[in-house]
């Protein structure tokens, strides 16, 4: 993996000249060079100072990167499970009940994280439960009230309206990147006594700026032209 530096200005109106010093893909080779654009999108060559030179092999290659969207939300995801029992005719066997549940937050929690503040969003749960020995689809939907505290611990209120339409409430607690909760018994539905729980976690932020393609042309001791596209990931420091 390449790694290096980088130095630059933007100008008044948001044109920006970027210089990337000691650039070293791990061999003994170190380069620099220029890309510019504006303060979302910057383009730039890739000299064949920068490949290492293996035998007759000789390398150049282009870049460009471009700024990931601003983040209005959170969104927390994972696993919820439940277990219980379900009254099916005249007997009482086992339930289970597993699926996804999904929260939206606003504004996004790691603002929150140096002074705290309030959040607001909507949960939803999907998944499938095992009740009288069929499998079918169960489903959830609600909204979500919170704060977060300074430091980043975080706590939820859930209001969630399920398969019996009958809105029950429950907590979840962690952090601004983890929450964890109990689903009680009063979001059981007909004759199904269960309680669950859940982890909702976020995934990990974007990079601010992401090589989106470089195209490398290699000419080589046979004189065979080949046209290469790769992914490649700027490190800076």
């Amino acid at each position: 993996m390449e790694s290096g530096s980088v130095t630059g200005v933007v100008n008044p109106g948001g044109q920006t000249t970027l210089t990337f010093a000691n650039v070293n893909d791990g061999s003994d080779v170190f380069c620099s060079f220029t890309g510019s654009g504006t303060i979302n999108n910057i383009t730039g060559t890739i000299p064949s100072s920068c490949f290492s030179n293996n035998g007759s092999t000789v390398a150049q290659g282009s870049f460009e990167a471009a700024s990931s969207p601003a983040q209005t939300a959170t969104v927390l995801s994972g696993p919820y499970a439940a277990s219980g029992t379900k009254t099916c005719g005249t007997s009482t066997i086992p339930y289970a009940g597993s699926g996804t549940v999904t929260i939206t937050l606003q504004p996004v929690l790691s603002s929150l994280v140096a002074s705290g503040g309030q959040v607001t969003g909507t949960i939803g749960l999907s998944g499938t439960e095992s009740t009288c020995g069929m499998d079918s689809p169960t489903m959830g939907s609600g909204s979500v009230s919170g704060v977060v505290n300074p430091g980043g611990q975080t706590m939820l209120t859930f209001s969630v309206e399920g398969d019996s339409d009958i809105p029950c409430s429950f907590t979840g607690a962690g952090t601004s990147n983890d929450i964890t909760g109990i689903i009680p018994s009063s979001c059981s539905h007909g004759s199904i006594m269960s309680q669950g729980s859940f982890e909702a976690t976020s995934a990990q932020p974007t990079p601010q700026f992401q090589i989106q393609q470089s195209s490398i042309l290699l000419q080589t001791q046979s004189n065979v032209q080949q046209l290469i596209h790769a992914t490649i990931q700027a490190t800076t420091t």
